[in-house]
C-alpha cells in the first residue's frame, strides 16, 4: 500500500451521472463574480443634477409667490382706498377703486359681493336724485302756473278757482313727496296731513300720495282714535283716486 500513489479523490459515488460530476468541477473553476461599483464621478453628476432641479423648482415657486404677493398688496391698497371713500360717502370713487382691486383678484368673492352691493346703492341713490330733480322742477312749474292763474283777468272765475285748487293740492302733494325723498319723513307727514281735510280729495290728489300718507300715519300720529279714522280715510281715497288726476296742468 505504501507504493500506491493517489492522484485524486473522487467524492461522487460511482453510480452518479458523469455529466453532473463534470458540471460541478467546471463550476468550481469559474472565477468569482466582480461586484459592479458606481464611480464617484457619476454619483457627483447625479447629485448635482438633483440639487440643480430642486433649486430651479424652489426659484420658480418663490418667484410665483412673490408675484402673487405683490399683486395681492396692490389689490389691498385699492380695497383700503375704496373703504375710505365709502366712509366719506364718495361712492363713485369707492366703486372705482373696488373695481381695480377686483380686476387684480377676479376670484375674490368678497370684492365681487361688495361691488354688487355698492353698484345697487349707487343706482338707488341716482334714482332718488332723479326723483328729487323731477319734483323740484314740478314745484317750479306749478308755482308759475299758480301765479299766472291769479293774474289772468280774462279767465272765468269758476275755471280759475278750479285751476287754483288743482295747483294748490298738487303743490302740497309734490312738496310732501320731495320731503320724503330727501329723508325727512316727519316733514313729509306734516305737509301731507292737511289733505285729509279737503272735500272730494279723490278728484285732486293722486293714488300714490294717499298711499304715502297712509304709510306715515302709524309712525307720527299719537292718538289711536285719530289714527284709526285717518288711516281709514286714506284707504278710502286709495280705492277712489286715479293713478293720474285730470289736472289741466
Amino acid at each position: 500500500m505504501y507504493l500506491v500513489v493517489i492522484e485524486s479523490v473522487d467524492f461522487f459515488d460511482k453510480d452518479e451521472n458523469v455529466a453532473t460530476k463534470k458540471h460541478y468541477l467546471e463550476e468550481e473553476k469559474k472565477p468569482a463574480p466582480v461586484a459592479k461599483v458606481i464611480s464617484k464621478s457619476k454619483e457627483n453628476r447625479f447629485l448635482k443634477f438633483l440639487i440643480g432641479g430642486i433649486f430651479l423648482i424652489a426659484v420658480s415657486i418663490g418667484a410665483f409667490s412673490y408675484f402673487n404677493l405683490k399683486e395681492k398688496k396692490k389689490s389691498d391698497v385699492f380695497f383700503v382706498k375704496a373703504n375710505d371713500f365709502k366712509q366719506k360717502n364718495m361712492l363713485d370713487s369707492a366703486f372705482h377703486n373696488l373695481q381695480k382691486a377686483y380686476e387684480i383678484e377676479p376670484d375674490n368673492k368678497m370684492y365681487k359681493d361688495n361691488l354688487d352691493k355698492l353698484s345697487l346703492e349707487i343706482k338707488n341713490i341716482n334714482e332718488k336724485q332723479d326723483n328729487i330733480d323731477y319734483l323740484l322742477d314740478r314745484i317750479g312749474t306749478l308755482e308759475q302756473k299758480q301765479h299766472l292763474l291769479k293774474r289772468d283777468s280774462m279767465l272765468d272765475d269758476s275755471l280759475r278757482s278750479m285751476g287754483l285748487r288743482f295747483v294748490k293740492y298738487e303743490l302740497v302733494a309734490v312738496k310732501g313727496k320731495l320731503s320724503f325723498e330727501k329723508g325727512d319723513e316727519k316733514l313729509a307727514f306734516d305737509v301731507l296731513r292737511p289733505l285729509t281735510n279737503i272735500k272730494n280729495g279723490e278728484r285732486f290728489v293722486e293714488k300714490d300720495t294717499w298711499v304715502l300718507l297712509h304709510s306715515l300715519y302709524p309712525t307720527f300720529e299719537k292718538s289711536d282714535s285719530i289714527l284709526k279714522a285717518k288711516t281709514q280715510f286714506c284707504k278710502n281715497m286709495i280705492e277712489l283716486s286715479p293713478q293720474k288726476t285730470d289736472s289741466p296742468f
